[in-house]
């Protein structure tokens, strides 16, 4: 019977070593091992698995799911019939709503939400959910006039009770906060990126964008959706006659990535919002091309291994929503 040691330290300066973590029963091929942190015993064993070629040496990696929020990547070796092991056991991150770290919220996107509007939408990013609306106005600003050019520009807001504790309205305090002005200049660049404002001709697109429930991510949630909004509101023009084709060159979306507990994580709620250590923002466009990059090392610095990843992850979520924009948008035959 092949047999696995009860313990066993790894050599000194073994990078497989995580202090801490011990095995208790040298388990059979096929049984089963509990493994403890701390002297905490896991509540459901964990099981072993292992490959063999005959006789000759050899190893086999198993992912092993440990529940409790921790993986491990057990290496089994066989040499004359008895089992060795190393072990590279890490905490991963929990997510409340069970998410992977590179896992986005579910997404819904319903088009033509609002039936007085050019184009609308009300996007939905797990709790977050925020109404988007593309209005046309036959004018421009007075810097714009004569230029031949049109101009996207975009309003932001939320309901009072968009958040857990009421809000104000902005407009009782006279003026918008800070916070108000960047996101909806965010939007306006974002939007701007990806319109020929020479095929617009000169007139003005307003975009709104009212949060009625926040949970993290409403700028980016915004963005994405009034991507969608303006494409449905340049698809009417198009289809009145007023444009000979979509000024809509790309698609654009945006995400969020953070460093919670040393993880890094995608499509922050807003209880990982809270405490990241690191917030980030990207606005991408289909091509993978960055249209602008928010980032704050809230609590702890970050390097630029941690950089790298954190821009595959955007990518990849990006690339995830701007399919969902595609499935509305497929008639538009907007340009990569």
């Amino acid at each position: 019977m092949l047999k696995l040691p009860a313990s066993r330290e790894p050599r000194a300066g073994s990078r497989e070593h995580s202090p801490g973590y011990s095995f208790r029963k040298g388990p059979s091929y096929g049984e089963q091992i509990s493994v403890s942190y701390q002297g905490t015993p896991f509540r459901r064993a964990v099981p072993v698995e292992a490959a063999f070629c005959g006789m000759a040496e050899s190893h086999t990696l198993t992912q092993v799911d440990l529940c409790l929020g921790f993986s491990s990547l057990l290496v089994l070796k066989c040499k004359g019939g008895i089992l060795d092991f190393v072990y590279n056991l890490r905490p991963m991150h929990y997510r409340s709503d069970n998410r992977s770290p590179g896992q986005l919220r579910p997404v819904e996107i319903v088009p033509n939400y609002i039936n007085t509007a050019e184009g609308s939408v009300l996007i939905s990013v797990g709790n977050t959910r925020v109404i988007c609306t593309a209005s046309i106005e036959e004018t421009v600003p007075q810097f714009m006039r004569n230029t031949g050019k049109g101009w996207i520009t975009a309003e932001y807001s939320m309901l009072p009770r968009a958040t857990l504790t009421r809000t104000p309205r902005e407009v009782s305090k006279g003026r918008a906060s800070g916070r108000t002005h960047e996101i909806q200049r965010l939007i306006g660049r974002s939007l701007r990126a990806v319109i020929d404002l020479q095929k617009l001709g000169e007139r003005t697109v307003w975009i709104d964008c009212d949060v009625i429930q926040a949970d993290g991510g409403t700028r980016t949630a915004s963005i994405t959706g009034a991507c969608v909004a303006l494409g449905l509101a340049l698809e009417k023009l198009v289809q009145a006659g007023t444009l000979t084709s979509t000024p809509l060159r790309d698609f654009v979306a945006a995400i969020s990535v953070g460093v919670v507990d040393g993880e890094i994580l995608l499509d922050l709620c807003y209880e990982e919002d809270s405490r990241a250590d690191v917030d980030m923002n990207f606005v991408m466009t289909a091509g993978n091309k960055l249209v602008e990059i928010q980032a704050t090392a809230e609590h702890q610095v970050f390097d630029d291994n941690q950089l790298s990843q954190m821009i595959t992850l955007a990518k990849e979520g990006v690339q995830s929503l701007i399919a969902k924009q595609r499935a509305i948008l497929n008639s538009l035959h907007a340009r990569p």
